[in-house]
């Protein structure tokens, strides 16, 4: 085992920031060939196509990408393009180098619309318009096929006109209601709303591309109060990075279920109060337009504010990453936890953790044919889901937490290849520790594990800890905390 101080690593958490974003962007520039581009998901098996061809796939996660809805209907519709594979880094990489640059808040607009006119087929391509409810107030959502006749890059929306014979995911939904409704809009939807049709040449595929950036940058990224933001500042460094991360958190379970259902709660009610506010103010024009302002209005116009203002002070709680994991530790547990012992079915499962998975990983494995596996996105899942004798193996990649590990039952934790290329990052810079080990017996190998605490990396309270070929790095030097009858064995 190797153990590692700060003389090995970046002086302050800042520098560490840009070392790792400025190695992924790196990587990134060296696999932009690969097939991230919209690959078409055929509804009736687990084959993922390709420009390059098939490729076989266990995540079982993959959506299919057919429309859902009654069965009849479904099966009219064509494939669309589905934007899979993009990571943290690429992310980052697209929204900074090729999107946003330094701009502030108040260029985003321009910045898009500039991406959109450079990147995007102006018309003539097909689409499933997935409306909203922000598009369809009174109808309800619905799936209808598209055409788009032209783009317009500055609103990021598109004109279209309902393809012939009409298909619709909703049996009661009428062609005339459509047509109606996209009459009362001139025919213009957002871009967001509109996922291109595979076709087997991939002429599309870079339209899907752009659309998907768009969409998650809005969805995920953009907050209600930043189109009032007028400060002098880039977006990028202080918006990007810990927004991204607080998405990755929320989807990889790093942020406790609970927690989570009350971030989407807080945000959701944020924009329904918001538009019940712009509406409310919409009509203390019109009827105070020619008079005084009535000063009960104006007393529930401030009340409304406040409330906003709460709202938005507890969003941006969560944005915070040093906050973020102050709360999420406290949601989890509290103390050394409690062992869950063996599976109630007897069963010991090997849990595999990678972005993605092939039948070629699993079959390099060389795992005996009985043995019962799960598979995972996220590390911390993984653990949530372990029992006394279970075995967690870790393929290359960087596998970050946001709160501590906690070791409480006999497990086998252990990396796929050169330990180098596994690397566990323990983001938990306000806490004591970052691994506890309180388990009979503990087994780590094949691993690099970096922390980022006020304590030790790893706290051994009880049992025997044994760790086989691991790199262990931590900012302040303290590696290890050995209560006394404990036992550790470093290899």
């Amino acid at each position: 085992m190797e153990v590692c101080g700060d003389e090995d690593i970046p002086k302050s958490d800042e520098e560490a920031s840009r070392v790792v974003v400025n190695d992924a962007l790196e990587r990134t520039r060296q696999n932009d060939d690969d097939a991230i581009l919209s690959p078409k998901i055929d509804a009736n098996s687990n084959d993922v196509d390709t420009p390059d061809g098939p490729l076989k796939s266990l995540d079982d996660s993959t959506e299919k990408v057919p429309i859902s809805g009654c069965s009849e209907t479904q099966s009219a519709f064509p494939d669309v393009y589905h934007v899979t594979n993009i990571d943290h880094q690429e992310r980052i990489r697209v929204y900074t180098e090729d999107i946003l640059g330094d701009c502030r808040p108040d260029q985003i607009a321009v910045r898009f619309a500039q991406y959109v006119l450079s990147h995007i087929e102006p018309a003539g391509w097909r689409a499933v318009w997935r409306s909203s409810t922000g598009t369809t107030e009174t109808t309800g959502a619905f799936d209808v096929l598209v055409e788009v006749d032209d783009v317009r890059p500055e609103d990021l929306n598109a004109s279209v006109h309902i393809v012939s014979p009409f298909l619709c995911d909703r049996p009661d939904v009428q062609q005339a209601s459509v047509e109606s409704l996209l009459a009362s809009r001139d025919h213009m939807l957002p871009l967001s709303e509109l996922w291109p049709l595979y076709d087997e040449n991939c002429d599309h595929g870079k339209t899907a591309l752009v659309i998907e950036h768009i969409r998650f940058f809005y969805d995920n990224i953009w907050r209600p109060w930043d189109e009032d933001d007028e400060e002098d500042y880039s977006f990028v460094l202080r918006h990007l990075g810990p927004r991204l991360m607080l998405y990755h958190d929320l989807h990889t379970g790093a942020v406790p279920p609970s927690t989570t259902e009350q971030y989407h709660v807080t945000l959701a009610l944020y924009q329904q109060r918001l538009a019940e506010l712009d509406k409310f103010e919409d009509r203390m024009g019109a009827a105070d337009s020619d008079s005084e302002l009535d000063s009960n209005d104006v007393l529930e116009c401030a009340r409304r504010h406040e409330e906003l203002d709460a709202l938005k002070r507890s969003i941006q709680v969560m944005e915070n990453p040093m906050m973020r994991q102050t709360i999420c530790f406290r949601a989890s547990t509290t103390g050394p936890g409690v062992p869950k012992g063996p599976r109630p079915d007897g069963e010991r499962v090997t849990h595999l953790i990678s972005d993605k998975m092939t039948v070629g990983m699993v079959t390099n494995l060389g795992l005996p044919p009985e043995t019962t596996i799960q598979y995972h996105t996220s590390l911390q899942v993984a653990l949530d889901n372990t029992f006394e004798g279970d075995t967690v193996l870790l393929f290359p990649g960087r596998h970050v937490l946001s709160h501590p590990i906690k070791l409480c039952d006999p497990i086998t934790i252990r990396g796929v290849g050169n330990p180098d290329d596994v690397t566990v990052e323990i983001m938990v810079a306000t806490m004591q520790f970052a691994i506890l080990c309180s388990s009979f017996h503990v087994t780590m190998s094949d691993l690099t594990l970096q922390a980022s605490c006020l304590g030790s990396t790893i706290n051994v309270t009880c049992g025997w800890t044994k760790l086989e070929k691991c790199r262990v790095f931590n900012l302040n030097k303290h590696i290890f905390n050995i209560l006394f009858s404990c036992q550790t064995r470093m290899e």
